[in-house]
């Protein structure tokens, strides 16, 4: 038996049989802590920046882009990963703490549908003014945030498109006003040598993982077996080694493992991985500072787990490409609200974000003219929640 607040007693099973259930509360808000993100969108100005920049023409759906795009956005930040979902922010009040106008499901299909090569490459623009497909991605190494994305056929080859991708992410990063020195570390399907006389065309060092070619393996053979060196930070159930060569007259460092013990009959000889680089520190610096660039799966993880990339929406091929800038947009607020808000200084799963601050339920009362959303009492991060609106509120208006 247990006492509720009223003083009224309740058994377990019994109580929930008497539990009423009605759909009717009009001030309810079923993800309140969307006022983390609304306010940090506002600030940016991304519904302006969006309405000025993306002209769909005579199309459906080309009146205000911009409110339909928020709609989107916040939609994946609560779990939304197709357009049905974003019905979820009509319910109740929902709308009165997003600062736009919530726009309904059909017509974010018309609105989606809607785009050509074009329209997504002026989507692309209004970002960069913000800050069976085959994406690829950019992201920055020290918070996640995607940089630069682009969707390719299922059918398209590893290298196409790379040369001019690695192009545009650098000269986006310049104008955005990096000036420092760039260093661009990638997975072998960024591999060619087009790819990299782009890079060095614009000053940029890298890292770049090479596929088990002919010429590899050659180059590889030819290392000397003394020159390898163990690694320490390597679990106990295997060994590994690195070492370097030189591939087509390009530094080449190889990481060699294999597993000891009981298992080491599944995997008894030696499987290497090799990346050529421009980088010349020292080589385990070096290895060991390409094989963090995988710290990019986590972001590719989020956007699909916490920011809607699970799915793609319609049959229309630039209407995914649209999906994925939403996406990434939706991503990267997640990080802005945790590292500006929050003031986390590393990645923060968007999981965790939702679960925390931004699915919440509240309710909005009016009294005196003046609003208020109510949140539950005793929630476990409240005074978190609260310092973060805060920090957000103070952020200056950019458009």
């Amino acid at each position: 038996m247990v006492t509720t607040p009223r003083g009224s007693v309740w058994s377990g099973g019994q109580g929930v049989d008497r539990l009423a259930l009605v759909f009717d509360d009009e001030r309810a808000v079923a993800n309140a802590g969307l006022v983390l993100a609304s306010t940090l969108a506002g600030r940016l100005g991304i519904e302006q920046v969006v309405d000025e920049t993306l002209d769909l023409g005579e199309w459906p759906g080309a009146v205000r882009p911009g409110r339909k795009l928020l709609t989107l956005v916040c939609s994946a930040l609560v779990g939304g990963d197709s357009i049905d979902d974003a019905d979820v922010l009509r319910c109740g009040e929902t709308q009165r703490v997003l600062g736009h106008r919530v726009m309904a499901p059909s017509t974010l299909g018309t609105f989606l549908r809607s785009f050509t090569f074009g329209h997504v490459r002026q989507l692309d623009r209004a970002f960069e003014t913000i800050l069976g497909y085959h994406p690829i991605l950019a992201t920055r190494g020290d918070s996640g945030e995607v940089l630069h994305a682009r969707i390719r056929k299922g059918s398209a080859q590893s290298q196409r498109g790379a040369e001019r991708f690695v192009r545009e992410l650098v000269q986006r990063v310049r104008r955005l006003g990096a000036s420092g020195p760039l260093l661009v570390r990638a997975d072998s399907g960024f591999w060619s040598n087009k790819t990299i006389a782009a890079l060095e065309q614009h000053g940029v060092r890298y890292s770049i993982g090479v596929t088990q070619h002919e010429s590899v393996r050659r180059a590889i053979e030819r290392i000397p077996e003394q020159t390898w060196q163990p690694l320490d930070d390597y679990p106990p159930e295997g060994i590994a080694e690195i070492a370097e060569g030189s591939l087509f007259g390009r530094r080449l460092v190889v990481r060699r493992t294999r597993l000891v013990g009981a298992q080491a009959e599944l995997f008894p000889d030696w499987r290497y991985h090799a990346f050529i680089t421009d980088r010349d520190e020292q080589l385990a610096l070096v290895e060991a500072d390409h094989r963090r660039h995988a710290q990019i799966e986590l972001a590719i993880r989020d956007l699909k787990e916490g920011s809607g990339l699970n799915h793609a929406p319609s049959g229309h091929f630039f209407a995914h490409a649209a999906w994925l800038l939403i996406s990434s947009l939706a991503h990267n607020l997640a990080r802005w609200i945790a590292r500006l808000g929050l003031g986390a200084s590393g990645p923060i799963v968007v999981q965790t974000l939702r679960r925390r601050y931004l699915t919440l339920p509240g309710r909005i009362t009016r009294s005196a003219r003046r609003a208020t959303l109510r949140l539950p009492a005793r929630w476990p991060w409240r005074e978190s929640f609260t310092q973060a609106l805060a920090r957000l509120r103070e952020i200056p208006l950019l458009a």
